[in-house]
């Protein structure tokens, strides 16, 4: 969708630092903090300024649309102190409400003399920002994107429709609300209902995306709107599992290829449930916090320690094969279109130090919530008072709530905890896909139709989408078949067999009390109080705190299911009641810790801690294996070197890691090792230049398009040649699939920065490979690590030899 679909990499970055603030303020404010939230604050654009940009009488969309650009391509950080407490103006329909804006960039501070008046100030000054933004993301909440954007809305619409509780379920969460969390979120739809009326009859207020797509009238935004995307992002960002289907068809054919004993080996090398090995945000000195289970599936199968490993358990692979491509193919669709709507890829970092490492001896606290590329960006800053809170921080556009920020004393931040809270079950149905039988009862599948409406969008349209004809809406519109079981909702349609493919996950019913458990700790003034208001945590994250009461503290919230003892969740377990969850785990049991010994804990979305583990993730997508090499390791050495941390010094972390290539920190000096008596010229010669590359991405030549050494581009052809040479010879032909790679670049690239991505450590064929090649692992996937090595080396110089020549 136009500016919001422009490619590029980018990470808000948040340096807060507990001690005495900048200057005065006329609310309490006890820290000194920074902020860079790029691109800038505002997404509006009016119809006049959008004819100036694409007729190149303008570069820039509007006002404080880009002015955070350049802090954070710098590593520059602006001051993020309270100011203009109580003063600015009141906006129509509230005079209990006073907003006032900093003039350099843009961010709002809005006084309330009651909560519910700030929440609507809230609502008028972020929609006054980013209500076409609020509209796409009311849109994808409901799934009726196609409605407003056509075609290309379909697949993301129809997987709304499946897996949403519905609107019955999420109205009921929200009546179950205290009553002050209702007037607020009723507060803050009445705000942006203020500047709706107010844009529709000044065009100075109107974004040009609503003109351009005739999207007119603008409707009102009601409640529900507001908790139907909630209930999106908090599935998107807090709810893992989705690896099962790929994990089931790579284990049948590991059985097939190998047998039972040989094949359970490769598949526990490949998706392991504990790696011992893997770093943990919690060192074990400060406590181990195991996974539960409780009971066990009775069974009469010998051959594995997993009852749902019995082949009789699941579904053949004729059968589930292609439903695992259904919703693989689904799933590119969805995030292909996520990427354009500026709904980010996953993987945040977060640093906290006590004071025992810094030079003032106060806390410390650095979030980087990587949220991807786009104009407007995903996330929205703001300063907020009222007798109830005094906060200042980023929300998501159309949800009003602090997700990271600060108070008068304290500061938080997250990263998404990337583990698996939803699981997979395989209901078996009788002939006509009608019932199904759970604990000895029959019970009735649960079916309805959707029609996805789809509109063309009018030419008028064509400068959003940069000039290509979208594709025409199918005729009629297409329909949706919607299922739910006693589990949760079908993923897809029955197979052949008469499976269908359900999950459970922890978010249904309770989005909404997590949600408000989240402010409520961002109100709170010390550690306990911040850990206790985290209870009511649903949705999967690590929080990290630090405040001006001397403490930092972090936890890994969620709810995550007790399964049985031997069940395997990383594959679909049988829905019939004997592979059910067992309840859930305690809040004291979820990893935690106040004032680690070591003086700090980091984290990117790894390992929470020792004996806590999780299945693989989505096979091929978001995530991966939690294994010794991950992207965390680098991010904890260069807090430990930096020590003791200045306030500028925190701030500059990020950057010493932001451009890692993490494989080469792992498979370079296995490379050089094995070049050192090669006899092939262009390899002698590029073992100097690897031997002189740094391992960063950012070597970049004055044009700033190509790379200053060749090590760069052969270590690329390189690894792929390795993994290709290592892999496929005990997977097979689809090992890239098998090994639960992204089919275009076989790695994850971060979204770190502007010049350059990060290159992460975490996908199951990554993690393997490098086991394999230190021998930790149970079946022997190398046999000659030299060989094998030289072997990919060659190749990739051959590749490179007939793309650009013999000379390196």
């Amino acid at each position: 969708m136009g500016r919001m679909g422009l490619a590029g990499a980018l990470v808000g970055g948040l340096c807060l630092l507990l001690g005495a603030p900048y200057g005065a303020s006329a609310a309490t404010d006890g820290l000194t903090a920074a902020s860079a939230v790029p691109p800038g604050e505002s997404g509006l654009t009016t119809l006049n300024q959008f004819s100036l940009v694409t007729g190149g009488g303008a570069t820039t969309y509007g006002p404080h649309t880009d002015d955070q650009r350049l802090l954070y391509a710098n590593w520059r950080y602006k001051p993020m102190q309270f100011v203009g407490v109580g003063q600015g103006q009141s906006p129509p329909g509230d005079p209990n409400v006073k907003i006032v804006r900093d003039a350099q960039y843009g961010v709002p501070t809005i006084t309330g003399a009651t909560d519910a008046d700030a929440f609507y100030g809230v609502g008028y000054a972020m929609a006054a920002d980013r209500l076409f933004q609020m509209e796409v993301f009311r849109h994808v909440g409901h799934g009726t994107l196609a409605e407003l954007i056509g075609q290309s809305g379909i697949a993301m619409d129809e997987d709304v429709r499946r897996v949403t509780e519905g609107p019955a379920a999420l109205q009921a969460e929200f009546d179950a609300l205290p009553a002050d969390a209702k007037q607020r979120l009723q507060r803050f739809t009445d705000g942006i209902n203020a500047y709706v009326d107010q844009a529709s009859m000044d065009p100075n207020k109107m974004p040009a995306e609503f003109v351009l797509l005739n999207d007119l009238p603008i409707k009102h935004f009601t409640t529900a709107d507001i908790v139907a995307f909630g209930e999106y992002a908090g599935r998107f960002f807090g709810q893992f599992g989705l690896g099962e289907l790929g994990a089931a068809a790579t284990y049948e054919h590991l059985v097939a290829r190998y047998g039972q004993r040989t094949g359970e080996r490769i598949f526990h090398d490949l998706l392991p449930l504990n790696n011992p090995r893997a770093p943990a945000s919690i060192a074990a000195r400060d406590g181990r916090f195991p996974r539960h289970t409780r009971g066990r599936v009775r069974t009469k199968y010998k051959n594995s320690s997993y009852a749902n490993h019995d082949p009789a358990a699941l579904p053949s692979v004729a059968q589930l094969q292609p439903v695992a491509a259904r919703v693989d193919r689904q799933q590119a669709l969805v995030s292909d279109l996520q990427r354009r709507l500026a709904l980010p890829r996953f993987g945040s970092n977060a640093v906290i130090a006590s004071g025992r490492i810094t030079a003032t001896h106060r806390p410390m606290i650095y979030g980087g919530p990587q949220t991807g590329w786009a104009v407007p960006g995903f996330l929205w800053e703001a300063e907020m008072h009222s007798p109830a809170r005094d906060q200042r921080g980023v929300m998501v556009p159309a949800i009003p709530l602090f997700v990271i920020g600060r108070n008068a004393t304290a500061a938080w931040t997250v990263t998404s905890a990337l583990d698996a809270n939803a699981d997979t079950f395989v209901e078996t149905l009788n002939d006509s896909n009608t019932t199904y039988t759970h604990n000895g009862h029959q019970l009735t599948l649960q079916k309805h139709v959707e029609t996805v409406h789809c509109n063309n969008p009018p030419t008028t349209a064509l400068p959003l989408l940069q000039a290509q004809q979208p594709t025409t809406c199918p005729t009629p519109d297409p329909t949706v078949n919607v299922y739910r079981t006693v589990h949760g909702p079908g993923l897809t349609d029955p197979d052949g067999g008469h499976h269908i493919y359900t999950l459970e996950s922890v978010v249904d019913g309770r989005l909404l009390r997590s949600l408000v458990a989240w402010d409520l700790a961002g109100r709170q003034t010390n550690v306990h109080s911040f850990g206790a208001a985290l209870a009511g945590m649903s949705l999967g994250f690590n929080f990290f705190y630090a405040g001006d009461d001397g403490h930092i503290g972090y936890w890994h919230t969620g709810a995550y299911p007790i399964r049985p003892k031997n069940a395997d969740p990383t594959l679909p377990m049988p829905g019939d009641g004997r592979y059910d969850w067992r309840g859930l785990e305690r809040w004291s049991a979820h990893p935690h810790v106040i004032d680690p010994k070591r003086g700090y804990l980091v984290n990117w979305n790894n390992k929470p801690a020792v004996g806590w583990w999780s299945k693989n993730l989505a096979t091929g997508g978001e995530g991966g294996i939690w294994g010794p090499e991950w992207e965390s390791v680098p991010l904890s050495r260069a807090v430990a070197r930096r020590a003791p941390l200045t306030f500028d010094g925190l701030g500059q972390v990020p950057r010493d890691v932001a451009y890692i290539d993490n494989r080469a920190r792992v498979f370079k000096p296995y490379l050089m090792k094995a070049l050192k008596g090669a006899k092939d010229p262009r390899l002698i010669a590029m073992r100097g230049f690897l031997a002189a590359w740094n391992g960063r991405r950012d070597g970049l030549d004055a044009s700033r398009k190509q790379y200053n050494t060749p090590a760069v581009v052969f270590f690329d052809r390189f690894v792929e040649k390795l993994m290709r040479d290592a892999e496929q010879p005990v997977l097979g032909a689809d090992w890239r699939e098998n090994a639960g790679l992204d089919c275009f670049a076989c790695h994850l690239r971060s979204v770190d920065n502007l010049a350059a991505p990060t290159y992460k450590f975490e996908y199951a064929g990554e993690q393997v490979l490098a086991a394999a090649l230190r021998g930790h692992t149970r079946y022997r996937w190398v046999r000659n690590a030299t060989k094998l090595l030289r072997r990919a080396a060659r190749d990739a110089a051959d590749q490179l030899t007939g793309e650009q020549g013999s000379d390196p």
